[in-house]
């Protein structure tokens, strides 16, 4: 007689019932009455040649792990866990503590490691040491973009003393209660009404229809707009406008 029909008829004919575990939560095996901390396969295995899915579906009810093993394992996670809380937490006052100095030296350098000269859209008409030149500056915090515009307006400023970048011009109803248009321009001075554009140069005037739109609408309004284009030289450009 095999071992599995030995266990059949001692399961259909034996008068023998073992609780499903002991009275300090230990396993009770079904088959043999041991008690273990846990039900194991090598167990079951070796000594009553079934498997943990076949005692499973024969003792639904049986503990398979002691109280006192399951009560360790969620302590060792909830230390664990704990642990990285702390960790967590140190990390966090460390950073609080670091003076702000140390900090931004840390974010330069993490910023200047992880760009590269091909990262960043210089135009198609800027030479190479140009683009090489704004790397540099980029490279060291100092943002290319506000370079050139601040550049741009020291050669603007003897013909526009009022001159801003990025000037926003809005326009109101007579009785100011609806907003007709808001325009952002590359450069402007409010008190002459002048726009000076470098159309697709920067982010806001990348659109060739908006320009015009844009164009047409502020000197309905009264404004001077003088266009830049990348072929033409901004000072000579400038003698010209302002000679007229």
């Amino acid at each position: 007689m095999g071992i599995e029909e030995t266990n059949e008829e001692f399961k259909s004919n034996s008068t023998i019932l073992f609780a499903n575990e002991t009275e300090d939560g230990d396993c009770i095996c079904q088959m043999c009455g041991k008690v273990f901390k846990s039900i194991t396969p090598t167990h079951l295995k070796k000594d009553h040649d079934m498997t943990i899915l076949q005692y499973k579906q024969d003792f639904p009810d049986a503990r398979m792990v002691s109280k006192s093993k399951i009560t360790k394992r969620s302590n060792s996670l909830r230390k664990n866990k704990l642990n990285d809380i702390n960790e967590t937490l140190n990390e966090f006052e460390n950073e609080r503590n670091k003076p702000i100095e140390n900090i931004i030296e840390e974010m330069d350098d993490d910023i200047g490691n992880s760009i590269e000269i091909d990262d960043y859209n210089f135009g198609d008409d800027i030479d190479v040491k140009t683009k090489n030149d704004l790397f540099s500056d980029l490279k060291t915090n100092v943002d290319p973009i506000t370079k050139i515009k601040s550049n741009i307006i020291n050669k603007i400023k003897p013909y526009l003393n009022n001159i801003k970048s990025n000037f926003i011009i809005e326009q109101k109803s007579i009785r100011g209660n609806n907003l007709l248009f808001s325009h952002v321009t590359d450069f402007a001075d409010p008190v002459k009404k002048v726009v000076i554009d470098f159309p697709g140069a920067f982010f806001h005037n990348q659109g060739r229809g908006s320009n015009e739109l844009k164009y047409k609408t502020l000197k309905e309004y009264g404004w001077k707009i003088i266009i830049i284009k990348p072929s033409e030289d901004l000072e000579s450009k400038l003698k010209i406008e302002f000679k007229k």
